[in-house]
């Protein structure tokens, strides 16, 4: 299959499943719930530091413009994460601005016979339009008060995480091959991922919180959940907004104590991401345990693709 090389300039555009707290038609009873969200952006994101930069130190090119490696990932700032269903645009999600926060869109798909000193060259395996990864929220409705899946199946926001849910758009000249061995190498190592990060959410929860009872508090300290609260409470007074909503339990709740814990959660998984291993029970001490993991994972990926037909050249 001939394909065209992902580059700085190409836009993307991605759907993926997010948790919220959708306002809904008077009576303005805000919800919480998941859906489907729109966002776009572009693959330059990492050079202003919005993400992560696999751009092969910008000397390999593509008509012109620097061509990028699997893992390439923009990230923060993709807009607009307008939800389409099964609540529609006009049922604002008051979570926005959080999930704008935490959003990436991630290189995936790679040909095996071109690697760069980043790695295997993404592609686009439609030449003009490529497929990517979007975030999204494989255990939708946890981080909101919520007890339940009332609106989707479970099933829903786990195939969002697995398939690639987002379009790029491509152009050019230069062609590189994609092979059946490549789209094996995919699916691998999307398993593979996926599993890891199902493995340390759940098998070393206690370990990543054993780290963030030592330093949290001094968070907490700067960031009080009372001040947190009051600040998004004043805030949606001023936009004449509803301050208590119902969860998908039937509950009430506090919309803005919603929103502080979700500024907690966010600052939780930037500290799972600092640990992503085990901090030990005295002193602070990060050993980092995920990375071996996706590099094992990575090689097992490219010893797979090896032996299904797919050929490594290297570019000086």
């Amino acid at each position: 299959m001939i394909t065209f090389p992902n580059k700085k300039f190409n836009p993307f555009i991605q759907l993926d499943w997010h948790d919220g707290i959708f306002l809904q038609p008077p009576p303005v009873i805000p919800l919480t719930g998941s859906a489907a969200h729109i966002a776009a952006g572009i693959l330059a994101m990492p050079w202003i530091g919005l993400g992560i930069n696999k751009n092969n130190g910008d000397t390999i090119l593509a008509d012109g413009m620097p061509i990028v490696s699997e893992g390439h990932q923009p990230a923060y700032l993709l807009v607009p994460h307008l939800n389409l269903y099964p609540f529609t645009p006009a049922q604002i999600n008051l979570m926005i601005p959080f999930l704008i926060l935490t959003s990436t869109n991630t290189c995936m798909m790679s040909a095996g016979s071109v690697v760069g000193p980043d790695g295997p060259i993404a592609v686009s395996v439609f030449q003009y339009v490529g497929l990517n990864q979007g975030c999204t929220d494989a255990a939708a409705q946890t981080k909101i008060p919520s007890k339940s899946m009332s609106n989707v199946p479970k099933a829903v926001p786990i195939v969002f995480a697995l398939i690639p849910n987002s379009l790029v758009v491509n152009w050019g000249t230069v062609h590189i091959g994609f092979t059946l061995a490549d789209l094996v190498r995919f699916i691998a190592s999307t398993l593979l991922n996926f599993a890891i990060d199902r493995i340390f959410a759940r098998y070393f929860k206690k370990f990543q919180d054993r780290f963030r009872i030592r330093v949290r508090p001094k968070i907490d300290e700067l960031l009080p959940d009372d001040m947190l609260k009051n600040a998004f409470k004043n805030t949606l007074k001023r936009m004449n907004l509803p301050t208590v909503g119902r969860a998908a339990n039937g509950q009430f709740m506090s919309i803005s104590g919603a929103m502080a814990d979700q500024s907690h959660s966010i600052l939780d998984e930037h500290f799972n991401n600092l640990l992503d291993g085990v901090g030990a029970p005295g002193d602070v001490q990060v050993i980092d345990l995920k990375t071996p993991l996706e590099d094992a994972a990575g090689s097992a990926t490219n010893s797979l693709t090896g032996w299904a037909g797919g050929r490594a050249e290297s570019i000086p």
